[in-house]
């Protein structure tokens, strides 16, 4: 889809505000090992394809290869959503829910937790950059 100019958010997590907000804490620690597992993929391939011949049962390795090389592709290094990419999900949505054509993309993402990060220079000492 990204080859194709749609943008689509591959990584995104999603947690109702409630529950963001009574474990703050806990979205930190799950978005750091998240950001870890991402640095693991790009830097391990090994690792990787291993993980994906165990947890999607493939033995092909040209579907692993396959797999593995449309994660490289799309999983973002840092995990920030874009409002395109919300606002492609909504587009998809709104067969299904005819409130999705007019709700704003803005309202459904919270980046604070990432930009936290990356203010902290976690990102920075995990990539180098």
């Amino acid at each position: 889809m990204g080859k194709a100019g749609v943008y689509f958010p591959h990584d995104a997590w999603m947690a109702r505000r409630s529950f963001i907000g009574a474990n703050e804490d806990l979205v930190r620690r799950f978005l750091r090992a998240y950001s870890e597992g991402v640095y693991r993929l790009y830097t391990d391939p090994e690792l990787s394809r291993r993980a994906i011949r165990r947890y999607a049962r493939a033995v092909d390795p040209k579907v692993i290869d396959a797999v593995y090389q449309y994660a490289l592709d799309y999983v973002e290094k840092i995990p920030y959503n874009t409002r395109e990419g919300i606002q492609e999900v909504l587009n998809q949505a709104a067969a299904r829910n005819p409130k999705a054509k007019t709700a704003n993309p803005d309202v459904f993402y919270d980046d604070r937790f990432v930009k936290e990060l990356e203010g902290a220079g976690f990102y920075r000492q995990l990539w180098g950059k």
